[in-house]
């Protein structure tokens, strides 16, 4: 019993240590948990019930299963903010089911509550994660966004809205289908542009060319492409052949619009592109040759 007794912590007990720290560190402590565990943290004390509400970071997650509850809270949440700027906001919605492989008005909605409440607070750092590449776009008010300074987006697209990033030195793009026309667009409304991250797995998603990516000193390009497979025909013989002309002449263009990079990272997919790999992943190019033959 008295081992009991002396393990037994009242509520008020238990965050004392803690608690003697200062609010702006405890508020940093709390900007890195998911934003959800942040608020149910600051139950454990009384004195902790405000600290939610001055949070200057955002971390969201949604999924099919607590969808109407997610969205409740992430409005909540935003409503009761109290914090003059926002450092990151982040909407992932990648656990999002969705079986017809488009958002519902509802998911638009959020976004663009989002990311303008993001907006109004000067954000400076935006992750949008979404599950499928016709999902969702980006909205104009953050397309427009002076004070961003990094973005990384997955499987979201920018809808024609004019791009300006004049502080932007980081950008991470993630299965988004860009044209040569979108992506000069979007380099173009860069001008402060020192990273870029492009990745892609099947590599029909990101086949657009860099154009004028000077500025650029840093850059990872993680694509990863696949050949035609299947049934031995002279149709997919051709279209397997041209397949790989096309990425080998991608590959080229965009290495040469990257000669200003002091730091380039790239992925498998450079060194597999060889004669032998050729052979094995896809026979039906060896009879007619294969642009990686030299």
């Amino acid at each position: 019993m008295t081992n009991l007794k002396k393990q037994k912590v009242t509520e008020e007990e238990a965050p004392q240590g803690i608690s003697k720290l200062p609010d702006l560190l405890l508020l940093q402590i709390l900007s890195l948990l998911p934003t959800k565990d942040a608020f149910r943290t600051c139950l454990v004390s009384p004195t902790w019930r405000c600290l939610p509400t001055l949070i200057d970071s955002f971390n969201f997650t949604c999924s099919t299963d607590r969808e109407t509850e997610d969205f409740s809270f992430i409005q909540n949440a935003l409503a009761h903010s109290l914090s003059s700027k926002i450092i990151k906001f982040k909407l992932d919605l990648t656990d999002l089911s969705l079986s017809d492989c488009s958002f519902r008005p509802e998911y638009e909605t959020l976004i663009s509550r989002c990311f303008s409440f993001a907006v109004e607070k000067e954000v400076e750092n935006v992750l949008l994660w979404s599950q499928y590449s016709n999902g969702c776009t980006l909205s104009e008010s953050l397309c427009t966004c002076s004070s961003l300074i990094t973005l990384d987006v997955k499987h979201c697209g920018f809808n024609n809205a004019v791009i300006s990033w004049n502080s932007l030195k980081s950008i991470k793009l993630g299965h988004l289908m860009l044209t040569d026309d979108e992506m000069v667009k979007l380099l173009s409304g860069c001008p402060a542009l020192e990273t870029m991250e492009l990745y892609s797995y099947t590599g029909e998603d990101l086949k657009c060319r860099l154009v004028d990516a000077s500025s650029v000193v840093n850059a990872k390009l993680m694509y990863s492409f696949a050949c035609i497979k299947g049934i031995p025909s002279t149709y997919v013989e051709d279209c397997c052949r041209d397949y790989r002309q096309v990425v080998y002449t991608l590959v080229q263009d965009n290495l040469q619009k990257l000669c200003y990079a002091t730091d380039l990272t790239i992925g498998t997919w450079f060194t597999q592109f060889r004669w032998d790999y050729c052979t094995r992943s896809c026979a039906h190019c060896s009879s007619k040759g294969c642009p990686f033959q030299n």
